[in-house]
């Protein structure tokens, strides 16, 4: 259950992620983002959680003989910008760059 829903809110949250990795460990995992999209139809994420070039998987696996480490020189920057005034009930959501809704 929400944790929202304990405090009594019946609103329907707005969740916005970034991607997150260290040592080849990254989150959000895509088990998370189905979590996160089974409690909410607002979930966003700020950008891609990868860095690896996009491009058929032989021709990374050569790159990969010849270089020990391959990753996009500008893997993209995203972000979502929420914005409500006071009275309003709903956030404005804006998505730039590579952000994206989940």
């Amino acid at each position: 259950m929400p944790m929202w829903v304990n405090f009594g809110c019946s609103l329907t949250a707005v969740a916005c992620l970034t991607p997150w990795v260290l040592g080849g460990n990254r989150l959000p995992k895509d088990s998370d983002m189905q979590r996160i999209r089974e409690l909410t139809s607002q979930a966003y994420i700020s950008s891609g959680s990868s860095n690896r070039p996009q491009m058929d998987s032989s021709q990374f696996k050569r790159l990969s003989d010849m270089a020990k480490n391959i990753k996009l020189v500008d893997s993209g920057f995203g972000a979502v910008r929420l914005r409500k005034l006071l009275d309003e009930s709903s956030w404005k959501v804006e998505l730039f760059g590579n952000a994206q809704k989940i």
